[in-house]
């Protein structure tokens, strides 16, 4: 018999930014078939404010009110068959950051919130540029 080795499941990179109120909207492009998400989450620059707000509020730290926000999320995309990871990431640039990680876990693609390509529309090329990988975001909320 001959057998090789299993190519490792690609996962995709799925960014939120908690300070928005379509911060989460990333998650909305999950496609039913992709059973390795991972969720991003930053806890220094413009994406991290609305986490420093409810860690002063909650009396708690940043990490600890970052691992609470990723934990809700990833409630809501779990289903069964599909692995939901949660990220914290240090870093202010969420293009730098999104490049580290997809070189230690093999990605198909990354999703960006609206908010964050209003917010930086040099985003989706930089990270194109840095991880050759799509990236997508939805449309945004009519105003």
């Amino acid at each position: 018999m001959n057998t090789s080795p299993s190519s490792p499941a690609l996962s995709t990179l799925v960014l939120v930014d908690p300070t928005f109120p379509d911060g989460s909207s990333s998650l909305s492009l999950i496609d039913d078939d992709e059973d390795l998400v991972l969720i991003v989450v930053l806890i220094s620059g413009r994406c991290s404010h609305a986490l420093h707000d409810r860690a002063r509020r909650t009396g708690r730290g940043v990490m600890t009110a970052a691992w609470s926000h990723l934990e809700s999320l990833a409630l809501r995309v779990s289903r069964p068959g599909r692995v939901v990871g949660t990220i914290v990431a240090g870093g202010p640039d969420p293009a730098v950051e999104l490049s580290a990680i997809a070189a230690e876990h093999p990605a198909r693609r990354v999703i960006v919130p609206s908010s964050s390509v209003e917010f930086d529309p040099g985003l989706v090329r930089r990270i194109s540029r840095q991880t050759r990988l799509t990236v997508v975001y939805p449309e945004p909320a009519p105003v």
